[in-house]
């Protein structure tokens, strides 16, 4: 099998070295624009800088749609508004890794992507600035809700958010200020069945033990409550929901001491796959449903050292790599 993916690697290489692609990314996200039928990639940060472009998987070779609109950053929360046909952005980071620690860095901006284009929201209230919270657009209730995130204040020490918003008629909405025990790293899906949304893992205080707390969640009446579910705990970990089998699938994350390359599956318990061939264990990748093939896509993501930029899809509970690229060593910098 490693041989497979070697040749696949250096056919992609030699031979279609022209071809466009985001190249490694890591501290991106990722969305399926219901109307127009694609998955669409925005930002992130390869092995050296921090981006602010937005791209689009077209069957399976990447096309640049712009590099116009909102600032270059790291994990901004980004989901699809299907009843306004747009690509909600908000906040992140000007930076990704790095040694230096600047509250600035941090961002609160709110952008649409419609009609082929950006837009800056102008608000007059909006959650503080924060990187890597959640956001989901509730198909139900016809609102964006965002969770969580961190950020850095003044004496340089991390401040973790447990706040949650709504964000409807292009206005910002708190709800409630605490919500689950994780604060950033979170992951969440709207579930159409059920007609809630979910999140799972986050990064959670160390003087919590996470066999001893919930994993997973949903919001209800405007809070969350958490469901007993067995599985282990990981932060940075991405689900997506799938609407024709009508559960989540989860892949990824790490607990602080290793990364994993597990996939799991969702529907009222987690139950862990027994995949023959699996994407490399990760975090920082971003996934998403494609509803149009009926497929879930993976991009990206690093595990530690090196950055990633293969493109994987997951479909009738197999993984293949639909896209190879050569893994490329992190430089060592302040961003």
């Amino acid at each position: 099998m490693k041989l497979l993916c070697f040749i696949q690697i250096f056919l992609w290489l030699n031979f279609w070295p022209g071809e466009e692609h985001p190249g490694v990314r890591n501290g991106h996200r990722m969305i399926f624009h219901e109307r127009i039928g694609k998955v669409f990639l925005f930002g992130g940060a390869n092995e050296r800088e921090v981006l602010g472009d937005l791209w689009m998987l077209n069957q399976n070779h990447w096309e640049k749609i712009t590099s116009d609109g909102p600032s270059p950053r790291t994990f901004p929360a980004m989901t699809y508004d299907p009843d306004q046909n747009r690509i909600i952005i908000f906040g992140g980071n000007k930076v990704l890794f790095g040694a230096s620690k600047d509250s600035s860095a941090f961002l609160n901006d709110t952008w649409e992507w419609k009609d082929y284009k950006w837009n800056k929201i102008q608000v007059s209230q909006q959650p503080s600035p924060r990187a890597e919270a959640s956001i989901e657009y509730d198909k139900e209730r016809k609102r964006c809700v965002l969770y969580g995130g961190y950020r850095f204040d003044k004496n340089n020490q991390t401040v973790r958010l447990y706040d949650t918003w709504v964000f409807e008629n292009n206005k910002w909405r708190k709800l409630t200020e605490k919500g689950t025990f994780s604060s950033n790293g979170t992951t969440m899906v709207y579930h159409e069945h059920d007609k809630i949304i979910y999140m799972y893992g986050g990064n959670i205080p160390r003087d919590l033990d996470p066999k001893q707390i919930f994993s997973t969640w949903k919001f209800e009446n405007n809070e969350w409550k958490g469901i007993d579910v067995n599985t282990p705990y990981f932060f940075n970990s991405l689900m997506s929901y799938d609407s024709n089998l009508e559960f989540i699938v989860r892949f990824g994350g790490w607990n602080g001491k290793e990364r994993n390359n597990q996939t799991w599956i969702f529907n009222k318990s987690w139950v862990q796959l027994n995949v023959v061939l699996s994407p490399p264990a990760r975090n920082h990748h971003a996934m998403v449903y494609d509803k149009k093939n009926k497929r879930h896509v993976l991009f990206g993501g690093h595990n530690g050292d090196h950055v990633f930029g293969d493109t994987w899809i997951f479909r009738d509970n197999h993984w293949s790599c639909a896209i190879p690229y050569q893994k490329i060593l992190r430089v060592e910098n302040n961003h």
